[in-house]
């Protein structure tokens, strides 16, 4: 039997619009009280789901009759949950990639700047709520913050007709840097293909290809 999925940004677009689906956690009860979904209620299954009893889940009933999505920490186990819930007749689907996917799950929206002619976007990642900012204007764009793949801060700055020149941090260290993204070194100069003027020298800046500011001066 093929399981239908969701991904995180059809999941996020339904819980922004306040649809009525609910949102089924099936992971050990310790994972959860780490971090969860908002609004999603929780079933200690994951072992009974992973030794295949057949009573797991049977006593599961969703919110108002309406379909459901299966979480797990990586979309694997929550396959055999919405397979035993389709099973009993259930609207059930799982979520692609599961947590590890939701913390990356992100939306955008434009910070009004009345006669001003800078641009400013915000970026949140929903799963987690950290912000970060995409700053434009006269066909350059800086990031503020940056969690996300450099690719999310790109491709808005460039469907605005920018480039991004740089990124910047607003603390020491970033509290949420992409894998393998944006590595702070305290005390070094930013680094892309040439060495900025980064007045907190953190981070190597991952997003420029050129860089507009000029280089620290030589001691």
């Amino acid at each position: 039997m093929i399981i239908p999925t969701i991904s995180t940004e059809e999941l996020r677009q339904l819980l922004d619009r306040g649809a009525a689906v609910t949102v089924l956690d099936v992971r050990p009860a310790a994972e959860r009280a780490e971090w969860a979904i908002p609004g999603s209620v929780h079933a200690d299954a994951y072992e009974a789901l992973r030794r295949g009893d057949p009573n797991a889940l049977a006593d599961f009933r969703p919110r108002d009759g309406g379909p459901v999505v299966t979480v797990c920490g990586a979309g694997k186990t929550s396959l055999l949950a919405a397979e035993r819930l389709r099973a009993r007749g259930l609207d059930a689907v799982s979520l692609e990639g599961g947590m590890r996917a939701w913390t990356l799950a992100w939306n955008a929206a434009a910070v009004p700047r009345p006669g001003s002619t800078a641009q400013i976007v915000q970026v949140r990642r929903t799963g987690k709520g950290c912000l970060s900012y995409i700053i434009g204007s006269h066909g350059q764009a800086a990031v503020i913050d940056a969690s996300l793949d450099p690719g999310v801060y790109r491709e808005p700055a460039a469907k605005a007709g920018r480039s991004v020149r740089s990124s910047r941090p607003t603390c020491m260290p970033t509290t949420y840097p992409a894998p393998g993204r944006w590595p702070v070194t305290p005390g070094r100069h930013c680094t892309c293909r040439r060495r900025i003027g980064c007045p907190l020298r953190t981070r190597r800046c991952a997003m420029a290809t050129s860089c507009a500011w000029d280089p620290p001066p030589s001691r």
